[in-house]
């Protein structure tokens, strides 16, 4: 069984080959997010090309990583979180910028 750090790595790797191809021009990143009383590793989808507006949806990889110590199944855990974001990215308002004058 993989530790933490290494999971984190396999995940931010391999994660983008179980999105369907519209995800094709996108990159996989890793942020630290504060929550809470704690500090969580959140996965996103970037745009490639960065010069239009985005919306990612974040995929916490400490829950994916319970998710795998629980069932030792690395597969079935990138594909249920490969789900989430696909299901999220489709239900993402579309972000305009806007500038006042």
């Amino acid at each position: 069984m993989m530790n933490y750090e290494l999971f984190k790595e396999v995940v931010k790797e391999k994660f983008k080959s179980y999105m369907p191809d519209d995800f094709k021009d996108y990159k996989t990143e890793v942020r630290s997010i504060m929550k809470v009383n704690k500090s969580m590793d959140a996965l996103n989808l970037i745009p490639l090309n960065k010069e239009s507006s985005y919306t990612s949806a974040n995929i916490y990889i400490n829950d994916m990583y319970e998710h795998y110590v629980k069932t030792e199944d690395l597969q079935e855990v990138l594909q249920t979180a490969a789900s989430r974001m696909e299901q999220a990215m489709k239900e993402a308002p579309v972000w305009t910028p806007t500038m006042d004058m």
